[in-house]
């Protein structure tokens, strides 16, 4: 399955660029698929969008999606 990945904040600084298409297999969750591509980043609270709209951790990622990983954001 293709997907497409977009980077914030330090994730973005880690992976070096904002955005990269991946190959990944069927039934891979959001999380893991941050943990294999940023493991030393484990310690940092990260939400994920899926197409445009927040998304839970453990949701299973579906051909085509579109993935964020998004660094809390400080604000008030």
């Amino acid at each position: 399955m293709k997907v497409s990945l977009l980077y914030f904040g330090p994730v973005r600084d880690r992976a070096g660029r904002t955005t990269e298409d991946a190959d990944i297999d069927a039934g891979t969750t959001l999380h893991t698929l941050f943990v294999e591509r940023f493991p030393d980043l484990l310690a940092l609270p990260i939400a994920y969008a899926r197409n445009g709209a927040y998304a839970d951790a453990h949701d299973v990622a579906q051909d085509g999606d579109e993935i964020a990983f998004l660094p809390p954001v400080g604000g008030g």
